[in-house]
């Protein structure tokens, strides 16, 4: 089993997010949201954050498991 890439994974959810903000926010009042960057982005963390952290703590319990595995510490 290859090791993914996870630095990828996470730019690739980063930017991800970035653009479905972008289509969340297209309104007719776009622009004006746009340039009120610090509602903008407030809105782009609360939408992204959850997201990022999900996909740390998936990545986090991969991690442990595969490392697991190949010990196969088991109390049996």
């Amino acid at each position: 089993m290859k090791k993914a890439p996870y630095k990828i994974l996470v730019i690739i959810a980063i930017i991800t997010m970035l653009i479905a903000s972008l289509f969340y926010l297209s309104d007719i009042h776009f622009q004006l949201q746009y340039f009120k960057w610090k509602n903008f982005l407030s809105e782009v963390i609360m939408i992204s954050l959850p997201i990022i952290l999900s996909t740390a703590i998936t990545i986090y319990m991969s991690y442990k498991a595969q490392k697991n595995r190949e010990t196969n510490d088991t109390l049996v």
